[in-house]
């Protein structure tokens, strides 16, 4: 959406509001249906989960690149927001049942990274292939790849028969562990700031830094290029340290300076948009990694996708409101900078959240949750 946002607003007649509010659809379908699309995960295994999320995919981007009018695009978004609230969910059952604690950590970092590649490919690959073939047969293109996912999934991910234990005891009314709610704040923080940045980071840089689309483009790669070591180092250094809010308190204040250089590129120039992105996937971008951890190790294990799936609503909340949020700013202001300024202030309050989360009653460590879990298996 972010990539190919000015195209796509000129063929559709859409203000740059309205984009916001196609990507906060997807957000709040994704919380809406998380919890649920979870439990269905728990019940059902990853590779089942994993086919629902490639086939929502595939008629996602088909739809998008139907569609005439901005009513159908919205009706496109709610297919991408289902498979946005399957997707952590299933990928976190077959990384827990294919696992054991201690080992989790870098799988868990490579399959977080996976999204950044997606961003990377999206920001070089995508304005070129807009510019040769078009913004709609761009997006059919790019069908295909949820579309070899399914074949992928059958061919390589055998099919696992879940134990009665998990069965039986995935209740829905189980609770959830104080960790859990924690974290859930802290990414419902984060997702807002994301949500704002990662959507409008390239209209902003042609609009108010001044570069080509395609520099833009490139702008947003970076920042996925950066999260992909990122992810994978945060999710390991995550493991190993065994508590995770420390971690997440430093990678919200990291977010902040990036926040901040990428607001001083409009005034300073090029050289800080750049940094800012870099600082961008170093830290905003690769808190998933942590917290995707977190959840795994918080969790009971027969219900790893039902608490994936509430952290899921609390981040889709956070993404549903920072695009629109910063949307209706840029059209309230004619600018960028009051918008900027309130992402600074939102990553200063999750950086808060965390070191109450830290000083408060102890965290669960990564051995516990384990012994928890088989207690409760």
């Amino acid at each position: 959406m972010g990539v190919l946002a000015e195209p796509m607003l000129s063929a559709l007649g859409m203000s740059r509001s309205e984009l916001g509010l196609t990507v906060a659809a997807i957000s709040g379908v994704c919380g809406l249906s998380s919890i649920w699309l979870g439990h269905f995960a728990d019940r059902r295994g990853g590779r089942a989960t994993l086919l629902l999320v490639f086939g929502l995919g595939t008629a996602t981007f088909v739809g998008i690149a139907i569609a005439p009018t901005f009513a159908l695009l919205i009706v496109a978004a709610v297919l991408a927001g289902l498979s946005q609230g399957a997707a952590n969910p299933a990928t976190n059952r077959v990384v827990l049942d294919s696992l054991a604690a201690g080992r989790r950590g870098l799988l868990t970092g490579v399959k977080q990274a996976g999204e950044m590649g997606a961003i990377v490919l999206a920001g070089a690959a995508l304005p070129l292939a807009a510019v040769a073939i078009g913004w709609r047969g761009t997006v059919a293109l790019v069908a295909a790849v949820p579309a070899a996912a399914i074949i992928a999934t059958l061919v390589l991910l055998p099919r696992r028969i879940p134990p009665a234990t998990t069965v039986s005891t995935s209740d829905p009314r189980a609770p959830i562990s104080r960790d859990v709610w924690w974290l859930t704040a802290y990414t419902t923080i984060m997702g807002v700031s994301g949500g704002a940045v990662s959507t409008y980071l390239p209209l902003y840089a042609q609009q108010s830094v001044g570069v080509s689309a395609v520099t833009a483009g490139q702008v947003l790669a970076v920042t996925g290029l950066v999260a992909i070591p990122g992810r994978i180092l945060w999710g390991r250094r995550a493991e190993r340290a065994g508590t995770f809010p420390t971690q997440l308190m430093v990678l919200a204040g990291l977010a902040m300076v990036a926040a901040a250089l990428l607001w001083a590129g409009s005034a300073f120039g090029v050289g800080f948009l750049w940094a800012g992105a870099v600082g961008w996937g170093v830290s905003q971008l690769s808190f998933g990694a942590v917290s995707t951890l977190a959840v795994m190790t918080y969790a009971a294990r027969h219900a790893v996708g039902k608490a994936t799936g509430v952290v899921l609503v609390g981040f889709s909340v956070g993404l549903m409101l920072g695009p629109a949020l910063f949307g209706w700013l840029i059209d309230l202001t004619n600018g960028y900078s009051v918008g900027f300024g309130a992402v600074v202030l939102v990553l200063g309050s999750a950086t808060l959240v965390s070191w109450a989360w830290r000083h408060g009653p102890a965290a669960a460590t990564l051995s516990v949750p384990e012994s928890q879990t088989e207690r409760g298996a």
